[in-house]
């Protein structure tokens, strides 16, 4: 399901993603691995070719908001990576780590039904066990402490097959005591100046003239090369029009001493950024902090608190759950929150890439759901003879694209359903859904555009986008426009803001 992530409290970028980062790490926040794949080089080195054997503890180590979860974050979705192990988890210490917690996410990341009730020597257990004789991949992010270590480093047993567990901490200290040693430690570097103002000008998507750029090098100056800071500064211009509008921010923000610290000046940032929000935003921002630092927010959860408290309210053309999601749509474009496709239950797991499907050669329906795909492994459900229904929901594509091969075609397929993915890039044509009579895609906020070749699909009768990009809309459009023109009348197109049918 969907999940948000607030970044007013402690700082921290995650992705994006970029899942996610990334992209690059996939959707999760790709854009602030920018300058960044040096590093990624260096510790994936550590982590699948390095020569050790014994269990190695990597650490990812630098201040908040420079970017290590990101990093951490694509690492753990690479193929090459994801290929070398056996099996792989994901868990969140936090600063102020519960034990019994962190190893109740484990075993849930693992795949276990865990219960939250159980005792921790229990949990401690059931991860060990889970573990042994695999050669397995653990990221611990946001470690704070020695302590929050040693209340699980006794399920990683070192079985000599070169199992990793890579860290992420603020503290060097921290790093240093419970890294492998210096061969297993990556210290993060601050962007160089054309690396900042890539980032600047990629999240700001705009090029406005010589003026325009002259201030947003001030700013990006002013950011000392962290990502966070430049991300945030960025989603704040984004929604700034004129050159007053910008010279007015940027005299706030300029007015500081040139001596304020990289925090002092991220903090300035982000109030600024709060400063310039709608009023109603404001409220609906300042109710994150209820949440536990690092809690991953479910979208339907934070929609009906909104609701509830009275921060959101309805109008004639828009309902309760329209009207929040646009604020998490906004809230999203000043990248004050990140959006992440997880299960924490954990993170996405993988569907194996084999062709053992046999058994499902009658399969009429058929419905994934919080899952991640490793390169083409959903092109073998194509396999399917008789397949017609098929539902891909909250579902991640490492790497962000689906592609399908000539020969990789869902023949008999009537009904395909994408809902809350990361999905950015769909290469396909007619000839893969000959058969296809409803498309329907549910909050797929980064696929930039359908294929275009689906204006040949003969039976096609609707496309329904809820919560897509506008040029994504715009391709429906089009495939409407030439399905109509060779005679098909009755396709239509269905959109999320009034849900009216569209007849151009």
């Amino acid at each position: 399901m969907q999940q948000l992530e607030g970044l007013g409290r402690n700082w921290k970028a995650s992705a994006a993603h970029h899942q996610h980062a990334s992209h690059s790490q996939p959707h999760q926040g790709s854009s602030i691995m920018v300058g960044k794949n040096n590093e990624f080089q260096i510790v994936k080195a550590m982590l699948i070719q390095h020569s050790s054997r014994q269990r190695e503890i990597v650490s990812i180590q630098g201040m908040g908001g420079i970017g290590k979860t990101t990093l951490a974050r694509r690492l753990y979705e690479d193929p090459s990576v994801a290929y070398r192990f056996d099996i792989r988890a994901w868990v969140v210490a936090s600063q102020y780590h519960n034990k019994l917690q962190m190893l109740t996410d484990l075993l849930k990341s693992l795949g276990c039904v865990g219960n939250g009730t159980q005792e921790y020597q229990l949990a401690q257990q059931q991860v060990y066990q889970k573990l042994m004789q695999q050669r397995y991949f653990v990221v611990i992010d946001n470690i704070w402490s020695v302590e929050a270590w040693d209340s699980v480093k006794a399920c990683f047993s070192d079985n000599g097959n070169g199992s990793r567990v890579l860290l992420t901490t603020r503290s060097a200290d921290v790093a240093t005591i419970i890294g492998s040693n210096n061969d297993f430690s990556h210290q993060m570097q601050l962007l160089e100046e054309d690396e900042s103002w890539n980032l600047f000008r990629e999240k700001t998507s705009k090029f406005m003239g010589f003026e325009f750029n002259m201030i947003g090098r001030q700013i990006v100056e002013k950011c000392k090369g962290l990502p966070l800071a430049i991300v945030v500064a960025a989603g704040l211009f984004s929604k700034l029009h004129t050159l007053d509008e910008w010279k007015n921010v940027a005299e706030v923000l300029n007015s500081s001493a040139s001596t304020t610290t990289i925090d002092e000046e991220c903090s300035r940032i982000l109030s600024s950024s709060y400063n310039h929000l709608p009023h109603n935003l404001k409220a609906c921002f300042l109710y994150l902090s209820v949440f536990p630092e690092d809690e991953e927010i479910h979208v339907k959860e934070i929609v009906k608190l909104w609701v509830a408290e009275g921060l959101v309210k309805a109008s004639e053309d828009m309902s309760f759950d329209v009207v929040a999601k646009r604020y998490i749509q906004e809230l999203k474009d000043r990248n004050l929150i990140l959006s992440l496709f997880l299960l924490c239950y954990g993170r996405p797991v993988l569907i194996p890439n084999n062709n053992c499907i046999d058994n499902l050669r009658n399969l009429m329906k058929l419905s994934f759901c919080c899952v991640s795909f490793e390169g083409k492994t959903i092109n073998n459900f194509s396999k399917l003879p008789k397949l017609e229904v098929l539902r891909l929901m909250e579902c991640k594509w490492i790497g962000g694209e689906w592609e399908l091969l000539e020969t990789e075609s869902f023949d008999q397929l009537i009904y395909l359903k994408i809902s809350v993915s990361n999905l950015e890039r769909w290469e396909a044509s007619a000839c893969h859904f000959p058969n296809l009579e409803r498309l329907v895609l549910d909050w797929c906020e980064e696929l930039e555009t359908i294929p275009a070749e689906f204006a040949e699909i003969p039976n096609l009768k609707s496309i329904e986008l809820y919560g897509c990009l506008h040029s994504a809309v715009e391709s429906a459009k089009e495939i409407q426009r030439e399905q109509h023109e060779q005679g098909n009348d009755n396709m239509v197109v269905i959109e999320e803001d009034t849900k009216e049918i569209c007849f151009s």
